[in-house]
C-alpha cells in the first residue's frame, strides 16, 4: 500500500535532501505519479559538504528511476545562504529550523504544475510535532505572496511519513542498492558518520534494534559494516558522556 495518494492532476514537488528519509518518500512518490519534481538545498558557506551530497543526490535519482522505472523526475537546486536568520537552525539542533529553510527552497521552486509539497518528516524528528504549524505557516506565506499551483489552487504542504519510523524505512528491499549512497548524518566530515548528532543517534540506535530482536533481517543489509562502525561511534559518545555501555532508550 502507497503512502501517498495521488492527486487528481498536477505535479508532487519532493523536498529531497538525499537522507533517508527523503529517499524513502521519492520512492513512494514515483510509484504513484507519472511525473515527480524533485528540489534540493546547497547552503552557500558549505562548499565542500554540498559537492559530497550533490554527488550522492545524482547517484540516488539514477538509481531510483531505475528501481521504479519511472524516469520522468526532474531536479533543481535551490541556494539558501547560510546566513539566514531561522530561529532553531544550529548546529545543536538542526531538525527544528529546517521547514523553514525548506519552505524558501519550495517557494522558489514551485510551477503553476506544482500540486503538492512532500516533505520527508518522520515520527522521531524533532520537527514532526510541527507539522501543523509548518502547513499553516505554509499557507500563510503562499496567500502572502499570491503563490498558487496547479488549476489555480494553494498547493498542499503534506509530510507522509509523519507516523513512521527508521525502521519500516531500512526493511524496504526494493531501495537497500539505493542506501549505499544515502548520507544520514547530519555534519558526516569527509563523508564519515560522526557518531554525535541526533540523526547518527536515531539511526545506531535503530541498528541496535534490528541487529538484537530482528537479527535474520539485519544480516541481510548490504550496508551493515556501515552500522556497525555507527553503533561503535555512538556507544563510545554515550560512555564518554554519560558513562553508559549501551543505547539510549
Amino acid at each position: 500500500m502507497s503512502l501517498i495518494s495521488v492527486e487528481d492532476g498536477g505535479v508532487p514537488l519532493v523536498l529531497f535532501s538525499g537522507g533517508l528519509d527523503s529517499t524513502y518518500l521519492l520512492f513512494h512518490a514515483l510509484r504513484a505519479y507519472e511525473c515527480v519534481d524533485v528540489v534540493s538545498m546547497e547552503l552557500t558557506l558549505q562548499h565542500e559538504k554540498n559537492k559530497r551530497e550533490k554527488l550522492a543526490r545524482e547517484k540516488i535519482i539514477t538509481s531510483m528511476k531505475r528501481v521504479t522505472k519511472n524516469d520522468k523526475l526532474y531536479g533543481r537546486i535551490s541556494i539558501i545562504h547560510d546566513d539566514v536568520p531561522v530561529p532553531g537552525y544550529n548546529h545543536g539542533n538542526v531538525h527544528l529550523g529546517q521547514p523553514s529553510l525548506w519552505m524558501l527552497a519550495a517557494m522558489c521552486s514551485v510551477t503553476p504544475q506544482t500540486s503538492v509539497i512532500y516533505h520527508g518528516i518522520v515520527n522521531s524528528d524533532n520537527c514532526s510535532v510541527m507539522m501543523d504549524s509548518v502547513s499553516n505557516a505554509w499557507n500563510a506565506i503562499q496567500k502572502a505572496s499570491r503563490c498558487t499551483g496547479f488549476n489555480g489552487e494553494l498547493i498542499k504542504y503534506e509530510a507522509p511519513l509523519v507516523f513512521c519510523d527508521k525502521k519500516e524505512l531500512l526493511i524496504t528491499e526494493a531501495l537497500w542498492p539505493v542506501y549505499r549512497h544515502i548520507s544520514w548524518c547530519e555534519s558526516h566530515s569527509k563523508g564519515n558518520d560522526c557518531g554525535i548528532c541526533k540523526s547518527c543517534h536515531v539511526m545506531a540506535n535503530t541498528a541496535s534494534f534490528f541487529k538484537t530482536f530482528r537479527p535474520s533481517i539485519y544480516d541481510l543489509f548490504p550496508f551493515k559494516a556501515r552500522l556497525e562502525k555507527l553503533m561503535t561511534k555512538v556507544k563510545k559518545y554515550y560512555s564518554d558522556h554519560y558513562n553508559m555501555d549501551k543505547f539510549s532508550k
